[in-house]
């Protein structure tokens, strides 16, 4: 560090060093946080919500299957009727959860697997709708023939395109997962390597500058010290001349009063 500049402009570089240190930890640490924020909102807003919606509209149409098949064995006409509102409700439950999944939609893969849902499900509403005028008669054995000819194909196809969504937010989930911990290991590496910047040079700087300051003042006191030297010489010299004038003047004031008449 150049010796020649003052102790103010070396104080302010250290000053300046590490606020331009702190700005760069401040600023690396918004930007890892922004990008993990952004990361974990994608993984909560889609890919879990995602998950969860679909996995509830498995869950329904399993029930609707469920009560289907209670609907073909029932000969009791009240059974059939609530059968049949029970069905009717959970159709409409599975269509709010598609509505409410297709908004959480961000991607062109994940709309074409949703895609694929809808006229899977009415293909197997319109095979029961078939199987449930017969099982409305009483005809269980019938029905129940014509559900496994017609139904029960358009079921398993609605079932796999609500799995395939499911799995596509499992798979994207654990991509958003790897993400946000590898953002947060980057982030503890960064901050951990500016600490370490901050502590080793900002001491490696100091020490440096405490060092040019000592030897300044080492210096100064010195050359004070040497001045003062000069100047007690200085003096001493002066009072010696001083009283070789003292005494040259005395001598001739003695002679002038020898001579005096």
């Amino acid at each position: 560090m150049n010796s020649r500049m003052t102790v103010g402009k070396k104080l302010a570089l250290i000053g300046s060093f590490l606020i331009v240190l702190t700005i760069t930890l401040g600023v690396s640490t918004l930007v890892g946080l922004t990008g993990f924020n952004k990361i974990v909102k994608s993984l909560s807003d889609d890919s879990l919500a995602g998950v969860s919606q679909c996995s509830k509209v498995e869950a329904d149409l399993l029930e609707l299957r469920g009560d289907a098949w209670k609907h073909i064995a029932s000969s009791d006409a009240k059974m059939i009727a609530e059968m049949d509102r029970e069905m009717q409700r959970l159709k409409e439950q599975i269509n709010t959860g598609l509505a409410n999944y297709e908004k959480t939609i961000f991607t062109d893969e994940d709309r074409q697997l949703f895609a694929k849902i809808k006229p899977a499900l009415e293909r197997y509403y319109q095979a029961w709708d078939g199987v449930a005028v017969i099982s409305r008669t009483g005809r269980n054995e019938e029905a129940s023939k014509k559900y496994v000819a017609e139904a029960d194909s358009p079921y398993r196809a609605a079932k796999e395109a609500i799995e395939a969504e499911t799995e596509f937010n499992r798979k994207t989930g654990a991509v958003n997962t790897a993400a946000a911990a590898s953002t947060g290991a980057r982030m503890q590496w960064l901050t951990w390597l500016v600490l370490i910047i901050s502590v080793v040079a900002g001491s490696g700087i100091f020490y440096v500058v405490v060092r040019s300051i000592n030897q300044v003042l080492h210096r100064t006191v010195s050359e004070l010290a040497e001045g003062a030297e000069q100047i007690t010489s200085a003096s001493s010299q002066v009072a010696s001349s001083s009283q070789s004038l003292a005494q040259g003047a005395s001598e001739q004031a003695a002679s002038l009063e020898e001579t005096s008449p």
